[in-house]
């Protein structure tokens, strides 16, 4: 709760925000997908996208030091099946740079 408060919103595009606090420690990330995103094959597909995402950016040695929530947002039906890894990237890295540079 605490991060959604105090933390820095970064609304990325109309179907994805995240919110991110500077903690000093390693990363923590947390990701919400509720129901109304879609059935539970495209909720998890978007959460292993996610944490691929990030783990790249730990391996090519990004220090992330704060806590992150991904949060997807619902969308109309069949709007995230037309969504694809590379565009999904595209839209995780530009929040990430906008992290970074807050941070």
């Amino acid at each position: 709760m605490a991060l959604k408060t105090k933390g820095q919103k970064i609304k990325v595009a109309s179907w994805l925000i995240l919110n991110s606090q500077y903690t000093g420690q390693n990363i923590r990330l947390g990701i919400t997908a509720s129901r109304k995103v879609g059935p539970s094959v495209l909720r998890n597909r978007l959460k292993r996208w996610t944490k691929e995402f990030f783990r790249k950016k730990l391996k090519e040695n990004h220090e992330i030091q704060c806590d992150i929530n991904v949060v997807f947002l619902p969308r109309r039906p069949n709007e995230y099946d037309e969504l694809q890894f590379e565009e999904f990237n595209q839209f995780l890295e530009k929040a990430y740079l906008r992290i970074r540079n807050n941070s």
